[in-house]
């Protein structure tokens, strides 16, 4: 009997042992079998594309080419949308017309009129041909990469998901991994609350992907269309101020909206490139993103040495999906100021229909600078303000970024719905923040890491501010360098000049067809960063266009980049002072304009537990007081704003001895 029972458990015990060799045998053969569909699936769509190289380097007759694009422009169709290889061009122009595919349209259409007509075939014509061809391989691979970007991970919490259905709430306590010690949250303090998950924006077709609630793990969106009503970023130094206005830039173009950038700092020419930063690149994973995900943007960078160029604002907002970034790197203080009044006039002249949709976003960095007392001669401001207040009707949204968000704020005769507050160490900032939301909130955004943010809108979250953790950039984080600039600015000129002389030699009855399409197309590769192949097309045009001024007897026009009018600008400005005294200060409601910031001094009786902190900040007050004097005596003009040097390291010293103090 007990012989029996060991042979049974020597039976069962075999009979498991051959089950788990066999799973472990079956699960890596299943992730290999996986991996090799994934594999020839993405060979398929980069067999186009070797393809088109290839017909590209050949030496065949015009004919021969466009029968070789023929057959393999029917394959493509045939393998990617699953359509008859017989079919007509027109036929399959007529089946994504209903679907808004332009692009696929109007290559059928070339094709049946290069496959039937008698015309003589340029190599431009056949090259242009296979340059669309190109692009639709392209387009259809990126779609994915586009839709792989914006799912979500779906979240296995189900015990989560029924508590927030049952109760509307979670209720469990914030997760304390970005630095926050439980010393400086006594009970006595506000606690932050955690964020209420089913009043947050959530993932859609109009939806923009953050990053991670922190607490919970879950994904953090934003709502395309609350863009519309504005957005404040304020904090310290590399706090992720431009980082964050970036993520919402790329979520902008990826729904096919566009982006106008006022950059003073030069820091957003990374469009052009994808991400390659491997440190970035690191973190994708914590996103659920893949580097697949890397994406560049159609970019069109514009150096600004005038501040009253006129911008043609018209065609930038015409152009969706691309970013048209103005760097005004080269421009002094006054000049911007007087810029961004310049640029949100030309704005305002043009004739715009109200739009319920957001069809644009204006990022405008650093606008404390248009203060006045810190470098604005208020002309800037006033613009910016009646900018806030007229533009979000006409579908136009404006997300500004700061150093300081208080003293911004109630200077304004506008609303702004929407605050970001990343980390800071502004006095009077914390001071308001400790005032509205408690204590808790207010030592939390004092110590966030840099990436990371709390986000305030009074229509989410019962007006409550809540943590997001923001995801890595899929762009180039960097900017491009000095060499790679003065090409990319040379260029752009030279693209100027010839739309110019087009235009000039169109008017004066010069045959400019190929000139134009030429043109186009040297234009869509410069905006994609392509500039190899830009300059092949300026090597061809240039000829073309001296030739035709050659035949109608003319000496070639060139561009002069034209500029407002002083009086015209100043009109404007005196107009937009006008409305602001119509206009009734919304943003502070009468409980907030008594709160009365007072900078309390240090206690007499703390200085002299802290003796070091006490002599150090003495040390950097004394430096001060001689730069000043030094400073008034050479008649150098006083600092932009708070001696910066010398100022944050005692606010620095002061926040440590606080600290001390709350411990």
């Amino acid at each position: 009997m007990l012989e029996s029972s060991f042979i049974w458990i020597g039976v069962v015990l075999g009979i498991l042992v051959f089950l788990v060799i066999l799973f472990m045998i079956l699960i890596p053969s299943e992730k290999k079998l996986k991996k090799k569909i994934e594999i020839k699936e993405d060979n398929k769509k980069k067999l186009f594309v070797n393809h088109i190289l290839l017909l590209r380097g050949l030496k065949k007759e015009s004919r021969e080419v466009l029968e070789d694009i023929n057959r393999l422009s029917r394959k493509f169709f045939e393998e990617m949308f699953g359509l008859p290889s017989k079919l007509e061009y027109l036929e399959i122009a007529e089946k994504f017309k209903d679907k808004n595919r332009k692009d696929i349209v109007n290559f059928c259409k070339r094709m049946e009129e290069a496959l039937y007509s008698k015309k003589e075939l340029t190599k431009i014509y056949l090259n242009t041909l296979l340059d669309d061809l190109e692009k639709l391989a392209v387009r259809e691979s990126k779609e994915e990469q586009k839709a792989k970007f914006s799912m979500e991970i779906e979240d296995n919490k189900k015990s989560l998901e029924r508590e927030i259905q049952n109760y509307g709430r979670l209720k469990a306590l914030p997760n304390l991994e970005n630095g926050l010690k439980s010393s400086l949250f006594p009970d006595r303090l506000n606690k932050p609350k955690l964020a209420l998950l089913n009043e947050l924006p959530t993932r859609g077709p109009n939806s923009i992907f953050l990053g991670k609630l922190p607490e919970t793990g879950q994904n953090a969106y934003f709502f395309l269309e609350d863009l519309k009503s504005n957005l404040l970023i304020s904090g310290s130094n590399k706090s992720g101020k431009t980082t964050f206005a970036q993520i919402l830039a790329e979520g902008v173009l990826l729904k096919n909206r566009n982006v106008l950038v006022f950059d003073p700092k030069s820091q957003w020419s990374g469009f052009l490139k994808e991400c390659k930063n491997a440190e970035i690149l690191e973190k994708y994973p914590e996103f659920g993103m893949s580097p697949e995900n890397v994406l560049s943007f159609k970019t069109l960078i514009k150096k600004i040495t005038d501040p009253y160029e006129i911008l043609e604002i018209e065609k930038s907002l015409g152009n969706p999906g691309e970013i048209i970034v103005f760097d005004l790197g080269s421009l002094t203080p006054p000049q911007i100021d007087v810029f961004i009044a310049s640029a949100f006039e030309q704005i305002f002249q043009l004739d715009l229909k109200p739009d319920p949709n957001l069809k644009t976003l204006i990022v405008c960095e650093d606008v404390h600078d248009l203060l006045k007392g810190l470098g604005g001669s208020g002309a800037g401001f006033i613009q910016l303000e009646r900018g806030l207040r007229n533009l979000s009707e006409k579908g136009i949204g404006i997300t500004m970024t700061s150093q300081f968000s208080e003293d911004f704020v109630r200077e304004l005769k506008a609303r702004i719905n929407m605050r970001v507050h990343m980390k800071t160490t502004s006095e009077r900032d914390l001071f308001l923040i400790k005032k509205r939301f408690g204590e808790g909130y207010s030592e939390k955004v004092k110590i966030l890491f840099p990436g990371q943010g709390l986000i305030l809108n009074p229509d989410y979250n019962q007006g409550s501010p809540y943590l997001v953790k923001f995801r890595p950039l899929v762009h180039d984080s960097g900017s491009l360098n000095s060499s790679d600039l003065e090409l990319y600015h040379q260029y752009l000129n030279l693209i100027e000049d010839f739309e110019y002389q087009i235009w000039q030699l169109k008017r004066l009855g010069g045959r400019v067809t190929d000139c134009e399409f030429d043109i186009r197309l040297a234009k869509d590769k410069f905006k994609s960063g392509q500039f190899e192949l830009t300059k092949i097309y300026f090597q061809t045009l240039s000829p073309k266009i001296l030739k035709e001024w050659g035949r109608i007897k003319r000496k070639p026009l060139h561009f002069i980049k034209p500029r407002i009018k002083k009086e015209d600008l100043l009109k404007g400005i005196n107009f937009s002072k006008s409305e602001r005294l119509k206009w009734k200060e919304l943003t502070i409601t009468p409980q907030e304009e008594n709160l009365k910031y007072e900078k309390k001094p240090l206690s007499k009786n703390f200085i002299p537990k802290t003796p070091e902190f006490s002599k150090k900040i003495t040390q950097k007050e004394s430096k001060k007081k001689k730069q000043k004097g030094k400073d008034k005596k050479e008649n150098k003009p006083a600092d932009r704003f708070f001696d910066t040097d010398i100022d944050e390291e005692l606010e620095d010293l002061r926040l440590r001895i606080n600290r001390l103090a709350i411990r």
